[in-house]
């Protein structure tokens, strides 16, 4: 009888402890294309004096295509197309831009949390090639913060987004 008191007491202790020891819980990655919706729209900011950087976000099936604009002293001037896809498999947005002089770039990016979006400019999409980073950090469903920092982590650019529509 002592013999098996003392195993029924290993034995509860084995199973308290191994209730109490967890593993980590896997955090639910963000759903992206869900995330994506936040942009579409029309934003303004600050660009430069007396002029104003657009984006017109729009989606295009799982895509989407940013087209953005200048407006110095009233006038409506071209300034480059940004295509977005999305790669399922990896769970990140592909982006290729284009200006009106026929010059083109790439980055690849993702949303790591619900207010930011996160990447790197780089050659080809080869994240090797990194030569920039951005993120967009969404302050509320109407003002974002556009960031891009050279490879040393300096900020090139920095801008304010307000929804105009």
């Amino acid at each position: 009888m002592k013999k098996l008191s003392s195993l029924s007491v290993i034995f509860v202790f084995l199973l308290i402890i191994s209730n109490g020891i967890q593993g980590q819980t896997t955090q639910t990655p963000p759903d992206q294309l869900k995330m994506m919706q936040q942009c579409f729209g029309v934003w303004h900011a600050d660009y430069a004096k007396d002029t104003i950087e657009v984006w017109d976000w729009k989606p295009y099936g799982k895509a989407s295509i940013v087209t953005v604009t200048l407006i110095t002293k009233g006038k409506e001037i071209p300034f480059y197309v940004n295509n977005i896809s999305f790669n399922s498999k990896e769970g990140k947005f592909y982006g290729f831009v284009l200006w009106p002089n026929g010059g083109r770039m790439t980055w690849i990016s993702s949303f790591v949390s619900e207010t930011k979006f996160s990447g790197a400019l780089c050659t080809d999409f080869d994240p090797e090639k990194t030569w920039r980073t951005i993120e967009i950090i969404f302050e509320n469903p109407n003002v974002y913060s556009f960031h891009e920092f050279n490879v040393n982590g300096v900020i090139y650019e920095d801008l304010k987004f307000n929804k105009v529509k």
